[in-house]
C-alpha cells in the first residue's frame, strides 16, 4: 500500500529488493509493535471462545504482509483466539490477488442471515486450493456450520 501510494509499480521492481523491503518492514513493525489498548483483551477473547463463538480476521493489512500480522499475533499470544485469517495484500488500484469478493450489504440472499460460508480450502495433487462459496446461512454454532458445509459444499 505504501509503495502504491508512492506510485511505485511493484511489477517493475527487482523481486529480491522488494522482498528485502518487506523483510525490513516486518522487522520494524515487530520492533515497534502496535500498542494493544484494550487492557483485558485475553479475558475478553477467552469469554468469546468459552461461549463457543469464534474470532476471525478479514483485513487489508495495507503496509505489512499477512505473514507479519500473523507473527505479531503469535508474539502477543493472540493467535490462539483467531479461528480464520484472510489478509488482503495490495491496493485498490494494484490488487495482486483476490480469492473472493462478496457484497453482503447489497446481496438480498444475505438478508436475515447471521453467518456466511466464505469458502472451502482443500488439497488436490499436493496443493492447497480455495473454492469461493459465499453462501448465506442462519447457523449460529460452528457445529451447525460444519454440517451445512458437509451437506452442501463437499
Amino acid at each position: 500500500m505504501i509503495l502504491g501510494a508512492l506510485n511505485v509499480d511493484i511489477k517493475q521492481l527487482n523481486k529480491e529488493k522488494l522482498e528485502a523491503f518487506y523483510l525490513k518492514s516486518e522487522e520494524l513493525f515487530l520492533e515497534y509493535k502496535p500498542v494493544i489498548i484494550f487492557e483485558n483483551i485475553n479475558d475478553f477473547l477467552d469469554e468469546i471462545k468459552n461461549q463457543g463463538k469464534t474470532v476471525n480476521i478479514l483485513s487489508n493489512t495495507g503496509f505489512i504482509k499477512g505473514r507479519t500480522m500473523r507473527k505479531f499475533l503469535i508474539q502477543e499470544e493472540l493467535d490462539q483466539y483467531i479461528g480464520f485469517h484472510i489478509y488482503y495484500e495490495g491496493t485498490p488500484t494494484n490488487v495482486r490477488e483476490v480469492f473472493a469478493k462478496y457484497d453482503i450489504a447489497n446481496d438480498a440472499s444475505f438478508k436475515g442471515h447471521v453467518a456466511m460460508v466464505m469458502g472451502v480450502f482443500y488439497k488436490r495433487n499436493g496443493e492447497w486450493k480455495f473454492n469461493a462459496i459465499g453462501g448465506a446461512t442462519s447457523d449460529r454454532k460452528l457445529e451447525q456450520t460444519i454440517q451445512t458445509v458437509q451437506a452442501n459444499y463437499l
